[in-house]
């Protein structure tokens, strides 16, 4: 569990993170991709760049549940018995090189604002470990929180051993996709 960790800490930040920050800065010297195409206000911009990158994520993950090839990398992040802080550590590297490229590949067709990218990495890597942790929000904290962030006990529902709901709260950051999208 310690290399993988190791390996997946290192991945994580290296490969997904940075190679998205990367590819934004290039495309953005460039004005490369769609958002500068429709030459939308700066934080007009900012803020459809950062849901459509929410969305995206919230549309690999289904696709990493959908695609038995996916799934069999994905498998390693569902192996733990019980959900806490280091099931957010626990992905095949394979599973972070794809997300990394896939990742990659979205910030470049939208052409997604480098501060946009930041900030959505930024939330959503502090929110990982939170979404993942073995707490309990307190009763009203979490019924006001559901409806827009993804909270623990409803990425809970997406580690149980049920298969239907293993295939159900795909959402990163925000619920709405998984309302929107039935799943």
């Amino acid at each position: 569990t310690a290399g993988l960790w190791l390996i997946n800490a290192s991945l994580g930040s290296a490969m997904v993170g940075v190679s998205a920050l990367v590819v934004a800065v290039v495309a953005a010297e460039r004005s490369f991709g769609l958002l500068p195409m429709l030459g939308l206000p700066t934080g007009v911009a900012f803020i459809t760049g950062f849901l459509l990158l929410d969305f995206s994520s919230y549309l690999k993950h289904r696709a990493f549940h959908a695609l038995p090839v996916l799934w069999q990398l994905h498998v390693v992040h569902h192996s733990d018995a019980d959900m806490d802080v280091g099931t957010c550590l626990r992905h095949h590297p394979a599973d972070y090189l794809l997300d990394s490229l896939l990742t990659a590949g979205v910030v470049l067709l939208l052409g997604a604002p480098v501060a946009a990218v930041l900030a959505y990495f930024a939330l959503s890597t502090i929110h990982n470990p939170l979404r993942h942790g073995n707490i309990a929000l307190p009763p009203w904290l979490d019924a006001v929180l559901r409806p827009i962030i993804v909270t623990p006990d409803w990425h809970r529902v997406h580690h149980s051993a049920i298969e239907r709901e293993t295939n159900s709260n795909y959402g990163v950051l925000f619920t709405c996709w998984d309302r929107w999208f039935r799943t």
